[in-house]
């Protein structure tokens, strides 16, 4: 006597009512999500582990192209911060989040705390006088309120014109002897660079928005590994003369940089603001 064979995925059941065909669908496995992928939970904000290519100042004014893997945040609302234990989560903190609060009238209306517009963001500035908060030139994650210090402080200035660099040479002029006339040219002593214009830089990961209807509702405006560009540019290049009859000259006297109040609020403390910019957080790729 013969046997019916269902096949692979496929198996008979018997009962009572006799003999029925099972179909074994696979498990589906769960796939992570996205870069920089922005998801709620509740009131709180989890944001996927993301990598990020940028042109990072290396010697001034030259860059290079780096790659950063973003694992943590950088600035969120001082203590709505909690980290994660799960070392091989695909959300930042080892899935741990952000909390943030939505607008409650009559409790203040200080937007570190309380808000009902918020934003996720990729921010850096180059400048080294933020050395007591880290690594500011690394592509570091934000949780900022609309309208808080943070937001506003770090708002590239004049709309985002390019961070600018002046070289300054100190020559020492000569002149060359030729058959038919002299030559006068300039031997190059020394050089360095000094700052015509401060500039920070942002780019708007998601906006996350507090309805009455459908609550927390998130705006995803980039996800994936992304990109930020340079905004380093060596606008032209100043002489002097090293020497002169009395000794050696000083370099020329100029009231730059540009936007040095802006950069000083960059690298202030954020009212209701944790700043934490640290290797750790945004881990430089070796290439």
């Amino acid at each position: 006597m013969g046997y019916i064979q269902p096949g692979t995925g496929y198996n008979f059941v018997n009962s009572e009512d006799g003999a029925s065909l099972e179909i074994l669908f696979p498990e589906v496995a769960t796939l992570p999500p996205e870069q920089f992928k922005v998801e709620m939970s509740g009131d709180n904000v989890m944001v996927a582990k993301g990598r990020v290519v940028a042109q990072d100042l290396t010697l001034k004014p030259t860059t290079a192209l780096h790659e950063f893997n973003v694992l943590a945040y950088s600035v969120y609302p001082t203590g709505k911060l909690t980290n994660g234990s799960n070392s091989s989560s695909p959300y930042c903190n080892q899935g741990g989040h952000v909390e943030i609060q939505k607008y409650t009238p009559g409790a203040g209306e200080d937007p570190a705390t309380g808000s009902d517009a918020w934003g996720v963001y990729l921010i850096r500035n180059y400048d080294p006088t933020g050395g007591a908060y880290g690594y500011t030139g690394n592509p570091s994650l934000a949780v900022m309120a609309d309208g808080s210090d943070a937001e506003n402080f770090s708002t590239p200035w004049e709309g985002g014109i390019d961070r600018e660099y002046i070289t300054i040479r100190s020559v020492q002029t000569v002149e060359i002897e030729q058959p038919s006339e002299n030559v006068t040219g300039a031997l190059v002593i020394a050089h360095h660079c000094a700052i015509k214009r401060y500039q920070c830089q942002r780019i708007k990961i998601a906006a996350i928005n507090w309805t009455d209807a459908n609550g927390w509702t998130v705006t995803q405006h980039l996800i994936g590994s992304l990109y930020m560009p340079n905004n380093v540019n060596v606008e032209c290049e100043i002489d002097y003369e090293a020497n002169g009859e009395e000794g050696p000259n000083p370099p020329p006297d100029i009231d730059w940089p540009l936007n040095a109040a802006e950069n000083e609020s960059w690298f202030d403390a954020w009212s209701g603001y944790t700043k934490v910019f640290d290797i750790t957080i945004t881990v430089p790729i070796p290439v």
